[in-house]
């Protein structure tokens, strides 16, 4: 890890939190403060502030569609084709069903 340093030709600092090949050396010391020489902070800091950014992440994405759908809402057109006239349910109903409108 030190002589890959913050950055090598394949290994990035990403590779060290998802690549199989580290999962059990992850989990030792020689890792962990090989780690925190190279980067400058702790790998379960790292971990933390990982996991905080994919949560915000997502939760911009699900505002994000939260606002298409009300968008969406609020213009209307993508409802009409879910509006059902009075008088179409009436004949549906009188036909037999639903299927028969």
């Amino acid at each position: 890890m030190r002589r890959i340093g913050e950055r090598g030709d394949y290994i990035t600092e990403h590779a060290y939190h998802i690549w199989p090949l580290f999962h059990v050396f992850r989990q030792t010391e020689e890792f962990l403060r090989a780690y925190e020489s190279i980067y400058g902070y702790s790998f379960t800091e790292e971990l933390q502030r990982s996991n905080e950014v994919a949560k915000l992440e997502a939760e911009i994405e699900k505002k994000k569609n939260e606002l298409e759908v009300a968008e969406s809402l609020s213009r209307g057109s993508d409802l009409d084709q879910f509006v059902i006239d009075d008088n179409e349910l009436d004949s549906s109903i009188k036909a037999g069903g639903a299927d028969a409108a």
